[in-house]
């Protein structure tokens, strides 16, 4: 099976060896037609790449939805990649600068998963300690509430099915970030064209949206259609730990933000914390 993975960028860098990673970048109409010459783009064939400012990284899932040929695709928003091996290799990455982009997922490894009958690679779910996806999608948004009366009306009324899902995932606490997967075209197909009925719906709306507002719905409404398709048995669904190239320990000051522990660490982290908060409560107090 053919694989290829797109990288969204908006600025050049050095990619991993292995040729299933095309660079693309997201927006292209906002460059001079001379700029990224050796990359894909999103404003060639069949592409929505001027809604850039309101869609952001999705105008390449658009892309890649109407363009792409391979059997197995992928997204890699902004340079982050899924990682060889386990915990151990993903904790040396995190602490090295060396020869991280030799640690990707290259085509043996993502065939070997596919034909153990996955046909999704998502990265490990992330943690919100202390609000649910509902309290944390509306806490940056003044409009959230009215966005999920829209999002609920355009559901109930072109894929009621799925109001369970979108139900239960106003009320978690655990989800799928940072926009990178790999799925069989056909399971992508699928999912874009999902997403998209649900934009175009919105669009239609009254309403102002702000700048890359699609880009977080989507980020929402992609974990709505991934529980409902494990829950129906359409995808079956292969975790893996991923890197961000570019905030690695020695890079950037905000590793802790693409950092991942397993779930029951993070929850006694908190409750840990918790319990500190409050005795430090009690003894200012007294």
């Amino acid at each position: 099976m053919s694989i290829g993975i797109y990288v969204i960028t908006h600025k050049t860098f050095q990619k991993p060896n292995n040729h299933i990673y095309l660079p693309i970048v997201a927006g292209a109409d906002e460059y001079p037609k001379d700029a990224f010459n050796d990359y894909l783009k999103d404003n060639t064939g069949n592409q929505i790449s001027n809604k850039h400012y309101m869609y952001s990284e999705y105008t390449v899932i658009y892309w890649i939805w109407k363009n792409s040929k391979y059997d197995i695709v992928g997204q890699n928003h902004y340079r982050r990649y899924f990682l060889k091996g386990s915990w151990l290799n993903y904790l040396r990455c995190q602490f090295s600068k060396n020869d991280i982009l030799d640690q990707v997922l290259d085509d043996k490894d993502i065939l070997r998963i596919f034909d153990k009958g996955y046909n999704c690679i998502l990265p490990k779910k992330m943690v919100h300690y202390d609000c649910t996806m509902e309290e944390f999608f509306c806490e940056k948004r003044e409009d959230g509430k009215i966005i999920f009366e829209f999002l609920e009306e355009i559901i109930s009324r072109k894929y009621p099915e799925y109001l369970d899902s979108y139900h239960k995932m106003l009320n978690l606490r655990i989800n799928y970030y940072k926009c990178i997967n790999i799925m069989k075209k056909d399971q992508f197909d699928y999912m874009a064209e999902w997403l998209f009925s649900i934009y175009d719906e919105l669009e239609k709306k009254s309403f102002t949206f702000k700048e890359r507002e699609f880009a977080y719905i989507g980020e929402w409404l992609f974990n709505v259609w991934i529980m409902q398709n494990v829950k129906t048995g359409h995808l079956k669904v292969k975790e893996k730990l991923f890197i961000n190239t570019e905030c690695t320990i020695g890079k950037h000051t905000y590793t802790f933000y693409e950092t991942l522990f397993p779930i029951p660490v993070i929850y006694t982290y908190q409750w840990l914390l918790n319990k500190y908060l409050k005795y430090k409560k009690i003894i200012f107090k007294s």
